[in-house]
């Protein structure tokens, strides 16, 4: 189940306890929550439980490496960054960097060109504190990217693109159990798997008379249906799988979601036969297995040609 994020909770790794002190009192109106590290094996301890929760991760410009250390590193920002970017957990965590001295702030800013950099007085951290709140907006889509990586690699690596910011929203809400927003998702998953249908149909030249009955037990590895089908069983990790796969979107997704329900006499929304979350859920997941399949037949076919 995914997790619905209402606050903001940001780490801040700073040597100085009153330089948190300081910033946190500032992010109190902004609802967001202040977790303190003095330093970056702390800092490390810490994500290793609530890496999921942070929205950002804010840094001081120098600090301790160590939690056994008194005297600061002058490299601490460079070496901590480096952490967490050699780390694929933290890569939907947001870095923030916060200099108490005004004097270093250009010069960190020069060197940190890839973050933003702002000073600890009041107007800078009230617009870090905003900037923080839009990352939030923006998290459950980092975190959804994050979790299903391969997922969305998959659908760059075979042409999907289009179709990412819709799979992001049915992901979100697979654990709202809203009935619109169920059939409104049966509906595009339907119509990306008849987009890579049809796309399969175009790229081995299959006959024009195969609706979709026939078209998906050839995909499926049964090739009586077209002799003339020059698909191999180099293509399938699975073909009983993706049978059943394509068979359950195709039918729920014409009876729920794609066409009018009067036209098919299905029930009412309101009875017991109305597609659940737990419907949607099967979809989605069997809708991901034939984009890997499917990604596995583009990507050989393009290689061919």
């Amino acid at each position: 189940m995914y997790t619905n994020y209402n606050k903001d909770t940001v780490l801040i790794v700073d040597d100085r306890k009153e330089d948190f002190d300081l910033i946190s009192n500032c992010f109190i109106k902004y609802k967001i929550e202040c977790i303190y590290a003095n330093s970056t094996e702390e800092m490390e301890d810490k994500l290793k439980y609530m890496y999921m929760q942070l929205t950002a991760i804010v840094l001081d410009i120098v600090g301790f490496q160590k939690k056994s250390q008194n005297i600061e590193n002058s490299d601490f920002l460079s070496h901590t960054i480096g952490i967490l970017n050699r780390s694929s957990l933290y890569q939907g965590i947001k870095i923030f960097i916060a200099s108490g001295s005004p004097d270093d702030y250009d010069v960190i800013k020069k060197a940190f060109k890839d973050y933003e950099v702002f000073t600890k007085d009041n107007e800078q951290l009230e617009t870090l504190a905003k900037k923080i709140k839009e990352v939030g907006l923006k998290k459950d889509e980092t975190i959804i990217i994050n979790r299903h990586d391969n997922l969305f690699e998959a659908i760059k690596k075979c042409g999907l693109e289009e179709f990412s910011n819709s799979i992001i929203e049915i992901l979100k809400d697979i654990s709202q159990n809203n009935k619109q927003n169920i059939t409104e998702h049966i509906a595009t998953i339907r119509r990306i798997h008849e987009r890579i249908y049809k796309s399969v149909n175009e790229m081995f030249n299959l006959s024009q008379k195969n609706n979709f009955s026939s078209i998906n037990r050839i995909l499926a590895g049964n090739r009586n249906y077209n002799n003339k089908a020059e698909i191999t069983t180099e293509y399938y990790y699975n073909d009983r799988l993706i049978e059943q796969a394509n068979n359950t979107i195709h039918w729920v997704g014409s009876y729920h979601g794609s066409h009018d329900n009067k036209t098919l006499n299905v029930r009412d929304i309101d009875t017991i036969n109305f597609p659940t979350i737990y419907t949607l859920r099967t979809l989605v997941y069997s809708l991901m297995e034939i984009i890997f399949w499917y990604s596995r037949i583009y990507y050989t076919n393009k290689n061919k040609s």
